[in-house]
């Protein structure tokens, strides 16, 4: 889906297309190695904004998700680049709008609201 968001507007050619096959399938790999090891770092992380959680402190559980936050943006934006620089020129410009509406849209629908209904009243 967000890849769709990503390229809308902008036809690939073969070579880029499987470059971007190509990409996806080393993502894919990535991840499954990660899962391979237990992914221990990632659930040693939620585990802790969990405790604080339920010892009530706000303030830590804050700053874990601020913290994991930061990590999932960057993993995205280094996606981001990576997209980006299979494009042409003048597929970059309408990717780099893309990218810009697909944020500005993120900002307008954070994600703690997406599936909620808005309070009755």
């Amino acid at each position: 889906m967000m890849e769709q968001m990503l390229l809308k507007n902008i036809t690939l050619s073969d070579g880029q297309k499987a470059q971007l096959q190509s990409m996806r399938e080393a993502d894919r790999q990535k991840m499954e190695a990660e899962r391979q090891q237990g992914g221990q770092n990632g659930r040693a992380d939620f585990e802790k904004i969990r405790e604080a959680r339920q010892n009530g402190d706000t303030a830590t559980a804050n700053r874990l998700m601020a913290e994991q936050r930061q990590k999932m943006e960057a993993r995205r934006d280094a996606q981001f680049a990576a997209i980006r620089n299979i494009l042409t020129a003048d597929q970059q410009k309408q990717f780099d709008a893309n990218v810009a509406e697909m944020k500005q849209h993120e900002a307008e629908h954070p994600m703690g609201m997406r599936g909620r209904r808005p309070p009755q009243g």
